[in-house]
């Protein structure tokens, strides 16, 4: 019964991980076309209904709600899903390599009445792909900047959250799960990232600018 018990555990946590995905990807399909004026109806459609997939997920819903003797399918319907999504999701990245961060922010300007979750799943989206293109970056930095950061009353830049903390805290949830499962590679990297900042708020001068290199640095820890 233990054994039983453990199998139907990890069938939830396929199913949890299998609805994540579609939750991003539902969310990249709703902006996706608004970002790209001049797709041709071809580039438009997805190879995947999600219409399919969403109802896919809700049989397999049920059946983990109310277990019966069908319970064995539900590992062959995950693997079905799963399947559709990364067809999807291959097809997706495909399609965003030709928005541009400028692209982007003009979308956002736009569009006032995004939702910061949409924002949020969208830099998930970014992050956890899998074929980077050189627009990534750029698209990344102004997603998570516009979700985090608000200008207050004097036009200053301040966070939306209560603190640095739970800001680092928040990012990490976004990071890809090699990323999550490495936290001293992880600390490591924010307090490289800490002693740059401190460095940098020191420099008071053009030419200690330029020969720290501090650009060249901000750089590789962007990257990074």
């Amino acid at each position: 019964m233990e054994t039983s018990n453990a199998s139907f555990q990890v069938l939830i946590n396929r199913y949890n991980e299998s609805a994540r995905k579609f939750k991003i990807l539902y969310v990249v399909g709703l902006h996706l076309p608004g970002l790209i004026a001049d797709l041709s109806s071809e580039e438009k459609t997805p190879p995947v209904d999600q219409n399919l997939t969403y109802g896919k997920l809700n049989v397999v819903r049920k059946m983990i709600e109310e277990p019966t003797e069908t319970s064995p399918q539900i590992g062959l319907m995950i693997d079905e899903i799963d399947t559709d999504l990364a067809t999807s999701w291959k097809w997706y990245e495909k399609v965003d390599k030709n928005v541009t961060p400028y692209m982007l922010r003009s979308y956002f300007e736009k569009r006032q009445d995004i939702p910061a979750e949409h924002t949020i799943l969208l830099a998930r989206f970014l992050l956890n792909k899998t074929d980077h293109s050189d627009y990534d970056q750029g698209k990344i930095d102004y997603l998570l900047t516009h979700v985090f950061c608000v200008n207050d009353e004097n036009n200053f830049p301040r966070l939306r959250v209560s603190s640095e903390k739970e800001l680092r805290d928040e990012i990490v949830k976004l990071l890809p799960e090699q990323f999550q499962n490495e936290p001293r590679e992880l600390e490591q990297l924010l307090n490289k990232t800490n002693q740059f900042l401190k460095e940098l708020l020191a420099v008071t001068s053009f030419e200690d600018l330029i020969a720290g290199e501090y650009i060249k640095k901000g750089r590789a820890l962007k990257a990074s």
